[in-house]
């Protein structure tokens, strides 16, 4: 699982599946699946299915746990 922030400074998580090394640091886009409080899941956007009004442009990183800080 990885996280990043959108242009809104709003926190992504979302599964990365087997290339999640290759997303860590990149621009990638994600659809936004639900809104949670603090949150918002999502899921990576297949580069052939873009639709820029449901989707999400930022860096990913590592998904880190609440107690964790950066």
């Amino acid at each position: 699982e990885l996280m990043g922030r959108t242009e809104c400074n709003r926190i992504v998580n979302f599964e990365a599946g087997p290339h999640a090394a290759r997303l860590v640091g990149q621009l990638i886009d994600v659809r936004v699946t639900e809104a949670l409080p603090h949150s918002l899941r999502a899921q990576v956007v297949d580069v052939g299915a873009h639709d820029a009004s449901a989707t999400a442009l930022f860096s990913a990183a590592p998904a880190q746990t609440p107690a964790t800080t950066a």
